[in-house]
């Protein structure tokens, strides 16, 4: 706002929220609290509660910027613009640095069954491969229950890995609570 008044002279107001809880119901109420500030646009951030602010948005009519991609549904959103991510380096590096500095020579990927779930697998089963480490896949449904995530996280012990990869954000901190071993 400093330079030029912001933008062609209109300044720039921010407003934020915070999804406190990472669930769809917080998030849904974050967006809640900023549509009733009437913004232009949504700069994105991280929210694994995704699912319940998108639904606000896209009612209101509002693009979302900028952001990652934790959810699918970011990842498929008519509205939504994503410049990057840096999920992907993430991902891969979780892997080489389990193989390289912990010696891990296999891993289980608990992979969501939806778009980002499937994708992102990929690149990690791709990575584990390509480092010589024995993958396990573990399937899990889009919106898991949690008998299911417990189901998950008992078929990847199964296969006794040395590293287990829980690619849902939305569910991977149940998926934890589920399993109570090492899963990242």
């Amino acid at each position: 706002n400093e330079y030029n008044g912001g933008i062609n002279g209109h300044p720039i107001k921010l407003e934020e929220c915070s999804n406190a809880t990472n669930t769809p119901e917080s998030s849904a109420t974050c967006a809640n609290q900023l549509v009733a500030k009437n913004p232009t646009l949504v700069l994105g951030a991280v929210d694994t509660g995704a699912p319940g602010a998108f639904p606000v948005w896209e009612s209101h009519h509002l693009a979302y910027v900028g952001g990652m991609t934790f959810t699918p549904v970011e990842s498929n959103a008519k509205n939504a613009v994503i410049f990057g991510s840096i999920n992907g380096g993430d991902n891969a590096a979780q892997v080489a640095y389990a193989n390289e500095k912990l010696g891990a020579k296999s891993i289980a990927v608990i992979e969501a069954d939806d778009t980002q779930g499937l994708e992102t697998g990929k690149l990690v089963d791709g990575v584990a491969e390509t480092l010589g480490m024995k993958v396990t896949n573990v399937p899990l449904a889009d919106g898991a229950s949690t008998s299911q995530l417990a189901a998950a996280a008992a078929q990847a012990e199964a296969a006794n890995p040395e590293f287990i990869y829980v690619e849902s954000p939305a569910e991977c901190p149940q998926a934890v609570l589920a399993d109570r071993k090492s899963v990242v």
